[in-house]
């Protein structure tokens, strides 16, 4: 096999976990154990995850508004919350982009041959992007149930956003498959 089939590989495994995690995550019913267990291993991931500046400056902040929230919401009786489950899709955004981080020491580990790709970084910056749009779709969540606004902003637009970010990740695939595949001679 060659180093870059393994790198490839390892890329791949890394977006196909994500994009099956992330569709399991929409069928998590509220339950307040589960509630718990997501706010723990946010608080996990995040101390795992202190090095990067995207963590420490903007998800922790949000993360603690919105366990304030949930608890502000529990003690008032506030039913139907669902924002545990962005939560959720935040942390897997951040472990993805971790991974997409550490894939070259994990795939030194386990083969040689390890090498970055430039799909690396581009999936990195896809994973940002998501991440924005998650964190934006839980402050307007917040303002929405905790105030007497609500905009509607970042709600509509958060199905066209994340959809664009799976095209963009598709489109960089295919053509870096493609320029791999099929070089044009003179």
């Amino acid at each position: 096999m060659k180093a870059r089939d393994v790198n490839m590989a390892g890329l791949l495994m890394i977006i196909i976990l994500e994009r099956s995690l992330e569709e399991v995550i929409y069928l998590i019913h509220i339950n307040f154990d589960i509630k718990v267990f997501v706010y723990l291993c946010a608080l996990v991931v995040l101390y795992k995850l202190k090095y990067d500046q995207l963590v420490t400056r903007l998800c922790m902040p949000v993360l603690v508004l919105a366990v304030l929230a949930e608890l502000y919401w529990w003690y008032s009786g506030y039913d139907g919350v669902r924002i545990h489950l962005y939560v959720l899709m935040l942390l897997l955004n951040l472990v993805t982009r971790h991974l997409l981080f550490m894939r070259l020491p994990i795939t030194d580990n386990l083969v040689e041959g390890a090498k970055s790709l430039p799909l690396d970084w581009k999936f990195c910056e896809l994973a940002k992007w998501s991440i924005f749009v998650l964190t934006a779709m839980l402050l307007e969540y917040l303002v929405r149930h905790l105030t007497a606004f609500n905009p509607l902003y970042i709600y509509n637009a958060f199905t066209p956003l994340m959809h664009a970010i799976a095209v963009t990740m598709l489109y960089y695939l295919t053509d870096d498959y493609l320029r791999s595949r099929f070089i044009l001679t003179a």
